[in-house]
């Protein structure tokens, strides 16, 4: 996940007036750090558009803690 993908996607379904789903898969939350994780969010909460932070299931239950933890909002 690439933060130029996910703002591109946000524009997109801004520009379409459309809801988005921001996945992260399991094997993509050993690179999720806090300030990655607060970019997120961010763009979430400033969009014009429903959007959903969504972890594809968690491959362990660190794997959801961290996500829990990094992607709360």
């Amino acid at each position: 996940m690439k933060l130029r993908n996910i703002k591109s996607c946000n524009r997109g379904a801004e520009e379409l007036n459309a809801p988005v789903i921001f996945e992260i898969h399991p094997t993509q939350i050993e690179y999720l750090t806090d300030a990655f994780a607060e970019t997120i969010k961010r763009i979430a909460y400033e969009a014009k558009v429903p959007v959903v932070i969504h972890l594809d299931h968690g491959g362990t239950k660190e794997d959801i803690i961290i996500s829990t933890y990094c992607l709360a909002y």
